[in-house]
């Protein structure tokens, strides 16, 4: 899960007028920053009218859906122009999943038990968010400190090697 003062952060930067959580369970966010409406069901059409949402938020939801491409057309329906998403997903790209696929055919946040469906990869998740402008992305939930080592700092992104999630800001 998306750590929550990120979460708070990235809404107070980029939310406010009428939002909506999707699928994000419990998130207790405080009351300042309170989402509007909750819906668990990204898999259908969303029973809200076109252009209804300033913000729309789904922290640990999309890599867990049937049909993601059908959750972003949604969103992107109900979102008014300008309008913010603001999810997460696992960060697949990181170095213990690239050596645990490497070593034994699975990574660690796509074990056949834990109900992830869609794995991204660097053009897929460019087609997931075509028609949208990224805003903003970051990593959280450090496992490696590479980030320690200087000469692996001047020449790759430790960043995407190191952090368990990836979080986006797009909009619409």
């Amino acid at each position: 899960m998306l750590k929550y003062n990120k979460a708070e952060e990235l809404l107070k930067k980029y939310g406010g007028g009428y939002s909506l959580n999707v699928g994000s369970g419990n998130h207790n966010f405080p009351a300042d920053i309170n989402t509007d409406k909750d819906t668990d069901d990204l898999n259908g059409k969303l029973q809200y009218a076109d252009s209804t949402f300033d913000t729309v938020t789904a922290f640990q939801v999309i890599e867990h859906l049937d049909n993601p491409y059908n959750a972003i057309k949604e969103i992107r329906r109900i979102l008014k122009p300008k309008g913010h998403f603001i999810f997460s997903i696992p960060n697949t790209w990181n170095l213990q999943n690239r050596l645990l696929f490497l070593f034994k055919g699975e990574m660690d946040r796509y074990r056949s038990n834990n109900g992830h469906q869609v794995i991204f990869t660097h053009k897929t998740f460019k087609d997931f968010i075509k028609g949208f402008k990224l805003v903003e992305k970051g990593y959280l939930h450090k496992t490696f400190p590479l980030n320690k080592i200087p000469k692996l700092r001047s020449f790759i992104k430790t960043g995407m090697l190191q952090s368990q999630v990836v979080y986006f800001v797009i909009e619409k």
